[in-house]
């Protein structure tokens, strides 16, 4: 039998978090747009955070797989066209600019 996919809830976002970045830490888009700046992991992390703060802020799904332990294993964050976003996240991607700096956040708009 295939494992379950589920929609998480809130409060299982920080254990998406950590499975993301594990799967993404050696991402070269990640590596580019994070570049050499010390403090890598907490950098992704943070950029992963705003990623799934926009999915649940939008009411999108953030999705999960858990292995037979239980422990989430896999992860996929949904978008939608039709997802409208409140002031809160506009609020956290000027956060998030201001602590990965302007370079972070050039090269990210670039692609």
């Amino acid at each position: 039998m295939s494992p379950a996919v589920e929609r998480l809830t809130a409060d299982e976002v920080p254990g998406a978090v950590d499975v993301l970045c594990e799967a993404f830490r050696d991402y070269p888009v990640m590596r580019h747009v994070l570049g050499d700046a010390p403090a890598y992991d907490e950098r992704l992390a943070a950029l992963v955070t705003f990623f799934c703060a926009a999915r649940t802020s939008r009411g999108e799904p953030v999705l999960g797989v858990r292995g037979d332990d239980g422990a989430l294993a896999a992860v996929a964050l949904v978008s939608s066209e039709r997802g409208v976003a409140g002031p809160e996240l506009a609020e956290h991607r000027e956060r998030l600019w201001a602590e990965l700096g302007a370079d972070a956040r050039a090269r990210y708009e670039a692609l």
